[in-house]
């Protein structure tokens, strides 16, 4: 990784590693989009726009990720991340720190939140964890982003986590629904429901093209013997092929390099991979890339892993 990080270094002091106007046009049509789409759903009853609307915030959503990696300076648009109903400050703790830093292991949050319900981990598991789980995943991916809103209230209430002003966006959200439609019982199942499609979009995008493949190291797999921070990253991320940049901030692509150097706007990591394939090649390390039907079916294999590989 110091080698690797060493070259990248020399192409981002001529790059910049900040956004440009491509990552910032996308996340701001995004949120634009949902904004529209969320009003209208005030004066417009139907399924199909409130399905638009949640799909345009998971989009939106999973492009914020984007910024909250960033310095604040040049990373407020995060901020766009807290009209759904997560929290990047949450995420800048659960994500940015745990899941990178110790990505497939027992300390990456994202990998134990779901437990004892789902086990990502290689270990012995009854026959609904197994072969029931992999189905009920879907439930809860549909279901994360109203479980973390009501996870943070009950934190706040008992005083375990303090309320940030960005918290308070879903109920403003909410309020001005009930304002503009004149349903409040309306308003509260169109906003549950709006968070929740845009829920199954950011877990499933992240989760089925990332992370979770009988191929990949888990907790309770033989690691490597080399310890390098970078190696690691190789052996627990796997790419599918995602040509446009948009699409890379929607559904979390162009992920090993985003782990490598997350800092680094997604804009900014295409330049770096001639020298992320000459370096691995120098060290004579493979990374094969997979297609999306593969990358699915290792994850449910995995759900119902019990040998460590």
């Amino acid at each position: 990784y110091a080698v690797l990080k060493e070259r990248v270094g020399e192409i981002l002091r001529k790059t910049g590693t900040g956004p440009d106007w491509r990552s910032t046009l996308t996340q701001d049509l995004l949120t634009a989009g949902f904004l529209t789409a969320f009003l209208l759903t005030c004066f417009i009853p139907g399924s199909l726009l409130i399905l638009i609307t949640g799909l345009l915030l998971g989009m939106q959503t999973s492009c914020a990720h984007n910024w909250f990696h960033q310095k604040d300076t040049q990373g407020w648009r995060r901020f766009y991340f807290d009209l759904s109903f997560l929290s990047h400050r949450d995420w800048r703790v659960s994500h940015a720190l745990s899941h990178h830093l110790y990505t497939n292991t027992y300390t990456d949050v994202e990998v134990t939140a779901v437990e004892p319900f789902i086990y990502f981990l290689p270990l012995e598991k009854n026959l609904v964890l197994r072969y029931v789980a992999p189905v009920y995943f879907h439930l809860f991916s549909f279901l994360a982003f109203p479980l973390e809103l009501g996870k943070r209230i009950i934190h706040v209430l008992v005083g375990e986590q303090e309320l940030l002003p960005e918290n308070l966006l879903p109920l403003a959200e909410l309020l001005l629904h009930i304002y503009l439609s004149g349903a409040p019982w309306r308003s509260v199942g169109v906003l549950f429901m709006i968070n929740s499609i845009a829920s199954y979009w950011l877990v499933m995008t992240s989760v089925t093209t990332t992370h979770h493949h009988p191929d990949l190291y888990h907790a309770g797999d033989i690691p490597r013997a080399d310890p390098d921070w970078g190696l690691h990253q190789v052996d627990t991320v796997r790419d599918v092929e995602k040509p446009w940049l948009p699409l890379v901030l929607t559904t979390f692509g162009d992920h090993l390099l985003h782990h490598l150097f997350p800092a680094v706007d997604h804009s900014k990591l295409p330049a770096l991979y001639p020298v992320l394939h000459a370096t691995l090649q120098e060290f004579n390390v493979t990374y094969p890339w997979r297609n999306l039907a593969d990358m699915v079916h290792g994850l449910n294999t995995q759900i119902g892993k019990c040998e460590p590989t």
